[in-house]
């Protein structure tokens, strides 16, 4: 009887599948099991579907395929040398935690400049959120919430603006849903959705606190 072993933890806004993708037309057992010890909210993508999407988007097939292998070559060093991230690990890199104030790293230069919120400073990074299935970092800065994410190896880029913000309320058990005004007469808005908050609670609390600053008329629910 072969023994069971854990080959991998997965988090917020990981996947799971891609030999199935590359299979789909060979019959055969599963080559892992997947075991949920939570509840927990999916996605399927059928492999009929994200072939036919291939197909019709070669620029999308070549980044998917590439980051199939790229993430398969990683699991068989996993594997093959019987190392994997501990679960301490793994929380770590999830929960959010305040910057420095100096000595700001590429990454968060590139991230501003990108929004063009270069002038302010990143009060909060919280790693391993969702949107729009894609898994990304949410950042806070004192004026705006963005969000900068990959899914199938496109960027997914969210800034919200404090003061656009109309509403915030929690939703799930790690779910935060913020809805913007489009125009100034604020007859038009916009939902995002962002999931995966391990302290949900407190970081929500400092978001309300936040938006309430700059936005005085904002209704807290």
């Amino acid at each position: 009887m072969a023994k069971k072993a854990i080959l991998d933890r997965l988090g917020p806004g990981c996947t799971f599948g891609e030999i199935s993708v590359l299979t789909r037309f060979q019959k055969g057992k599963t080559t892992a099991k997947i075991v949920a010890d939570e509840d927990s909210e999916l996605y399927v993508l059928e492999p009929g579907w994200v072939h036919d999407l291939c197909m019709s988007n070669t620029q999308l097939a070549r980044r998917l395929y590439f980051n199939i292998g790229y993430k398969l070559a990683q699991l068989l060093k996993i594997v093959g040398t019987n190392i994997r991230p501990s679960l301490v690990e793994l929380e770590t890199v999830k929960d959010e935690h305040p910057i420095k104030q100096d000595g700001e790293s590429f990454k968060h230069v590139k991230m501003k400049k990108t929004f063009g919120i270069e002038n302010e400073v990143i009060a909060r990074e919280i790693s391993g959120i969702t949107h729009r299935l894609a898994s990304g970092t949410f950042y806070v800065t004192p004026y705006n919430l963005c969000f900068v994410g990959k899914v199938f190896g496109l960027n997914i880029r969210e800034c919200i603006s404090l003061t656009d913000v109309q509403k915030m309320v929690k939703y799930g058990k790690r779910g935060i849903q913020i809805t913007k005004s489009l125009d100034h007469s604020k007859a038009e808005s916009k939902s995002y959705q962002f999931n995966g908050f391990n302290k949900r609670d407190k970081i929500f609390k400092y978001l309300i606190n936040l938006w309430s600053q700059r936005n005085p008329r904002a209704v807290i629910q």
